[in-house]
């Protein structure tokens, strides 16, 4: 428990005015393994409950399980990564929500996750081109702020398995929802995503162009429309 907790560095700022962390767990140094019955981490930006973890970092086949909840807010979580002296060039905002279990199932490590992001902003200063988010402009510059991306409700659920012995995550299922503008249903494989990052995906996509655009650009610049399922 820190009251307050502050910590800054080239690339991370923190300062919040309370930070609660409560931990229960062991590590055998000799296998190199640990586990995690319950932990608990609570700040303004993040909190996050992780129940039943259990770790392995024995060669040739780590392996994570464990459940895992959490809630973040964008905004202040994304201010903690920037340098307070050096203006930035983009700005996130929104709320974001989710579960994620891991589980070991026939050598393979399964996992299972939902996450909700409410009202989330991606927003960049006007005259910013670059997409990188943690570039900077001088402090000069105009303080005006153009909205990239806006979205009231967006929804990540899917379940996939990690095979460590082949470097491959299968895709059981991964949908993506955007209130009615967007549906994506997919699944399929990712080869080497360490290295190569080999992707074999299909499914089903159904958008409204219109709306889309409303959510992307600023409506005065041009207007989109039409339906369509692929």
């Amino acid at each position: 428990h820190s009251e307050p907790f502050r910590l800054s560095s080239s690339r991370v700022n923190i300062d919040e005015q309370i930070v609660h962390a409560e931990l229960d767990g062991r590590w055998d140094f000799g296998l190199q393994q640990g586990s995690l019955p319950n932990a608990l981490f609570q700040s303004s930006a993040l909190a996050l409950r992780a129940t039943d973890v259990g770790w392995s970092l024995e060669a040739p086949r780590p392996r994570l399980t464990g459940d895992i909840s959490f809630r973040a807010d964008l905004a202040r979580l994304h201010a903690a990564w920037q340098v307070p002296s050096e203006q930035q060039n983009w700005r996130v905002a929104g709320a974001a929500q989710g579960q994620v279990s891991l589980a070991r199932h026939e050598g393979n490590t399964k996992a299972r996750w939902s996450i909700d992001l409410v009202d989330a902003t991606l927003a960049r200063r006007a005259g910013t081109t670059t997409p990188h988010m943690l570039n900077v402009i001088p402090t000069g510059n105009s303080t005006a702020w153009q909205t990239v991306w806006q979205e009231p409700a967006l929804t990540l659920v899917g379940s996939g398995h990690y095979d460590g012995s082949r470097e491959v995550v299968q895709l059981d299922r991964f949908d993506v929802t955007a209130a009615d503008e967007l549906k994506l249903s997919t699944e399929g494989s990712i080869a080497q995503p360490f290295s190569q990052c080999t992707v074999d995906l299909q499914g089903r996509l159904t958008y409204d162009l219109s709306k889309l655009v409303e959510h992307m650009l600023p409506p005065s610049r041009f207007r989109m429309s039409g339906q369509d399922t692929q």
